[in-house]
Parts: C-alpha cells; sequence; structure tokens
C-alpha cells in the first residue's frame, strides 16, 4: 500500500470529520438509555463490565450479575433512592432468611446506668432483671503484696462468673485491671446481686470499681 502526504487542510478536514462520527456515535450511546434514566450493566466474573438494554431484549449472561444505576448518578446514591423500597426489603430477607420486622429494636434493651463503688473487696451492687440474659461490663484496681498473677473476680447471686487478671511485678502500687466482659445466662425476673471479690489481690479505700450491665431480652 502507498502511504500518501495529506496537506495540512486535508487533516484539518479529517479531525473535523472525526469529531462528528464521535458526536453521533455518543448520542446514539445516550439514546440506548431508556427514558426511565436508569442503565443497566452486566458486572462479569472477570471485572468487566457492559451495558445493555432490556427494552431491546439483551440481558445479562449467566456468569455475570444485573446491577441497576440511575443515569448520572454514583452507585451509593442509587442505592440511597431505592433502599427503602418493598421490593429491595423483600429481596434482603431472602438473602438471610429473616425478615427486618424480626430484628430486636433498640427499644427493648435495658441497660444500667454505670455503677461506681469504693473499695476495700468485696463490693457489690443490686440490679432489676427481667428474666433475660445480662452482658456485665466490670473494671477495677487494686495492689498486691507478692508479686505474680491477681485477679477480680465477678460474681452474680454468689454464683462466679468471670476472672479478670492481672500480672503484678511489684508490691505496693495501686494498678488498674483491664476491662473485662462476661455474659450470664437468662435470669428470673426480679433482684440480683453483683459482685466483685478479690482473688490473690489486696484493696482499701483507694480503690475503685466499676460495673455497666446491659439486658438483651432474646425470649
Amino acid at each position: 500500500m502507498i502511504m500518501r502526504h495529506i496537506p495540512g487542510r486535508g487533516w484539518r478536514l479529517l479531525l473535523v470529520v472525526a469529531v462528528v462520527v464521535l458526536a453521533i456515535g455518543s448520542a446514539v450511546a445516550y439514546a440506548t438509555i431508556p427514558d426511565d434514566g436508569v442503565v443497566h450493566a452486566c458486572y462479569g466474573n472477570n471485572g468487566s463490565l457492559r451495558a445493555f438494554d432490556p427494552s431491546a431484549g439483551e440481558e445479562c449472561r449467566n456468569s455475570a450479575v444485573d446491577l441497576l444505576t440511575p443515569a448520572g448518578k454514583a452507585a451509593s446514591a442509587a442505592h440511597a433512592d431505592t433502599a427503602d423500597s418493598a421490593s429491595n426489603a423483600a429481596n434482603a430477607d431472602n438473602l438471610d432468611g429473616v425478615d427486618s420486622s424480626g430484628f430486636m429494636p433498640a427499644s427493648s434493651i435495658y441497660a444500667v446506668t454505670p455503677a461506681r463503688a469504693i473499695g476495700p473487696l468485696p463490693v457489690s451492687w443490686s440490679i432489676e432483671t427481667h428474666g433475660n440474659p445480662i452482658v456485665v461490663q466490670f473494671s477495677g484496681t487494686g495492689f498486691a503484696t507478692s508479686t505474680g498473677l491477681k485477679f477480680l473476680q465477678l460474681s452474680v447471686d454468689g454464683n462466679p462468673l468471670m476472672l479478670d487478671g492481672f500480672h503484678f511485678s511489684e508490691t505496693g502500687s495501686h494498678r488498674t485491671f483491664p476491662t473485662a466482659s462476661a455474659t450470664a445466662r437468662p435470669l428470673a425476673a426480679g433482684t440480683h446481686t453483683v459482685s466483685i471479690e478479690a482473688s490473690g489481690v489486696s484493696s482499701d479505700f483507694n480503690d475503685r470499681y466499676y460495673i455497666t450491665v446491659l439486658e438483651l431480652p432474646l425470649g
């Protein structure tokens, strides 16, 4: 093939033609977006993304996922527009097999205001429950008369529930035990006693102890 040099005027003409062709192609592509303003796209397993028009009989292949995105909007915004629709709610139910109304509302959680007590150990608090499991978060301080691993023991109605340990490398210094959490089996409705006791650790009026009780109605 013989390549010929195109004079400067010819190049300008060719450039104009190319721009017109691209403009026409863009207009045709935009025209394939349905009137409802939704772009249908197929996302393949290999990461490819292809737009299609279901009104023209097009569809995704078996290995691709159909994505719906309103034209001109980011995917997150598109989801926000339809997140509360009945169809999306039904799809979410199909994913986990649980209707959204079956989740426990926050208003049904009983929380006991965090309580504090001054040492020495043992210290205790009375709590009211409604016959459900409870989660107890607790922490406190103490000192050791000998080095080694010492514990705070959490009990409910006198039954040991959890040990919170701390290794003392020196004696006589008050140290803070790490905050710990424990779950107790469903308790009968009524008044119960939560206590923190010493297990190898010493305490006095300089020490402080804290609990927070959360009751989770699961029945």
